[in-house]
């Protein structure tokens, strides 16, 4: 996604100094704020998701390592 938004500006740049339509300009500018509108909103769920991962590595996955780890320790000493 972020390839093609790249390609996209790079394809505006050869338009705007090539004297394209403004037709075709508006088109390709279009399309790079689709891009930048998707790749925002892709970064938010990345960044949820992760939030999520990490409260459940902390209030659920860690606790329940701390309980096997005394667990161990505890049978060993026996």
């Amino acid at each position: 996604m972020k390839i093609e938004h790249e390609k996209k500006l790079s394809a505006l740049q050869s338009q705007e100094y090539r004297g394209d339509e403004e037709a075709k300009l508006d088109k390709t500018k279009a399309a790079i704020k689709r891009l930048q509108s998707l790749i925002l909103v892709t970064s938010q769920a990345v960044s949820t998701t992760s939030t999520a991962i990490v409260g459940l590595r902390d209030s659920e996955l860690v606790p329940q390592l701390v309980g096997l780890c005394h667990g161990l320790v505890f049978s060993c000493s026996v």
